[in-house]
């Protein structure tokens, strides 16, 4: 099954780090984070990113601008707004997102390389 993709969005580097390894720890998920919206366009172009969590706060004029680029490109796009550093709240925040939009990360069906190199290793 395909990881679910997350780009995290922040201005404070030692803030997203840790939110990156806590979203990174699940192994159905993936993370890719950064500092700028330069790059945040970059990296959205680059894959094909399922969610969007805004940590800390960006200015609005940054949050409209990004928000309106990725929309054009996955209307179906999830945001979660994130402050702080409290991984407990960002779990929930994740899964009350997921649940208020209907989002089943199961339903993503195309096998990653790892699933896909190995098919049977989880039925032993």
């Amino acid at each position: 099954m395909k990881k679910v993709q997350f780009l995290a969005i922040g201005r404070n580097p030692v803030v997203l780090q840790k939110l990156l390894r806590f979203i990174n720890e699940n192994p159905e998920w993936e993370a890719n984070g950064t500092v700028d919206d330069e790059s945040a366009i970059i990296i959205f172009n680059q894959k094909e990113i399922h969610v969007v969590v805004w940590v800390d706060e960006l200015s609005a004029a940054s949050e409209t601008r990004l928000a309106t680029a990725f929309k054009e490109k996955a209307p179906e796009i999830i945001f979660i707004h994130h402050y702080g550093d409290s991984t407990g709240l960002l779990a929930w925040e994740i899964q009350e997102a997921f649940t208020q939009n209907n989002f089943d990360a199961k339903a993503l069906n195309v096998v990653d390389e790892k699933n896909d190199a190995a098919p049977d290793a989880k039925n032993g």
